[in-house]
């Protein structure tokens, strides 16, 4: 029986790896150069001490300066964006395509897959937790449910 390569993508905001499904009774398989690691800045490093101030609309008022977005939001958006430029560039390796994330960075990783129609239309399956430090060999059994895996009695 031929079975599709599903690629398993499973990220939070500063980590991912992809894997690889082929089918019931295979062991997952971690992908050969799909393992990411986002540094993010701590907050001094984005950033001075102080924020900075405005002039108020009456003499004499100052206003602390805010932030249009936030620093950290934004780098998690970037992240997001480095890994579906990853699977578009590949995107010929797989067949279908599951996304494993939590919440936020689901929301991150939908916005940046919307602009590419052949990647979107590889998503098979959405998981909504976070699954990163989980090691590849239980992997499975946290996913059965989208790979209608069949383990083996063990």
């Amino acid at each position: 029986m031929n079975h599709q390569h599903t690629w398993i993508l499973v990220a939070d905001a500063g980590n991912a790896r992809i894997l690889q499904y082929e089918g019931p009774f295979k062991p997952l398989t971690q992908v050969d150069g799909a393992l990411f690691a986002h540094k993010h800045e701590m907050n001094h490093e984005f950033v001075s001490s102080d924020r900075g101030r405005t002039a108020g609309r009456f003499a004499g008022s100052k206003h602390a300066f805010e932030w249009p977005t936030d620093p950290h939001q934004y780098e998690k958006k970037i992240f997001a964006k480095e890994l579906t430029r990853f699977l578009g560039a590949h995107e010929q390796d797989f067949q279908r395509l599951i996304l494993v994330a939590p919440p936020e960075m689901m929301g991150n990783i939908h916005h940046e897959t919307k602009a590419n129609h052949i990647l979107t239309k590889k998503i098979y399956a959405k998981e909504t937790k976070n699954l990163t430090r989980v090691p590849l060999h239980r992997m499975a059994q946290h996913l059965k449910g989208v790979l209608n895996f069949q383990l083996k009695a063990a």
